[in-house]
């Protein structure tokens, strides 16, 4: 689950979420674990429009010859390169280029980084859901914790994330959103915890 919505089930024999589940799964009260939230780390910059490209050139080259996709698969010598090409042919499309480049200036309005507003996105779906986030970084996990776990996005926002419309046949501009409020994470009894607070502190908040 992501704002980067990937083109194909990434992985074989896969699902994924779309926003039409989203009644499906608020009428039901189903808890959703968003997983993949940051597209492998697509909402973060990795690749570019030329990755995307090059992935399609590659899934030709495999439709019109037998033997170069019967060298590419999840094992053997090929296997780094089968996984990159399934990961660049979901998630490179122009779509999610240019959810990406919403959520940059959206970030930047708010003074979060990008990664903090792909996971604040799933954090404000409707439904019921969590966010999902794993690194080998205590650096990049504070950063987590802040954007999964701080006030959410408006439905506005969410929308102009995902169409580029803030609302139905409305403006497509962000001009009309103020900067954010201070961020206030999940408040203990007796105070307030802030976005300036340590990635030490805000761990232990989910």
């Amino acid at each position: 689950m992501s704002l980067a919505q990937p083109a194909r089930p990434v992985w074989p024999q896969t699902k994924y979420y779309t926003p039409a589940s989203s009644p499906v799964y608020l009428a039901k009260d189903v808890a959703v674990l968003g997983w993949e939230v940051l597209a492998k780390g697509f909402m973060t910059g990795k690749w570019d429009r030329s990755d995307g490209a090059r992935a399609q050139q590659m899934q030709q080259q495999i439709e019109t010859d037998p033997s170069v996709a019967a060298e590419l698969g999840p094992a053997g010598e090929r296997a780094a390169e089968w996984r990159e090409l399934q990961l660049t042919t979901a998630y490179c499309i122009e779509d999610n280029f240019l959810r990406r480049e919403r959520a940059q200036e959206l970030a930047e309005k708010k003074g979060l980084s990008l990664a903090q507003i792909a996971l604040k996105y799933v954090a404000s779906q409707p439904f019921n859901g969590f966010v999902l986030v794993g690194t080998t970084s205590a650096k990049h996990f504070g950063e987590n914790s802040i954007g999964g776990s701080t006030n959410k996005l408006t439905p506005q926002e969410v929308r102009w994330l995902e169409t580029g419309e803030m609302s139905e046949g409305g403006t497509s501009s962000l001009d009309g959103i103020g900067e954010a409020p201070e961020a206030v994470i999940n408040s203990p009894p007796g105070g307030k915890r802030k976005r300036d607070q340590s990635p030490e502190e805000l761990v232990p908040m989910f």
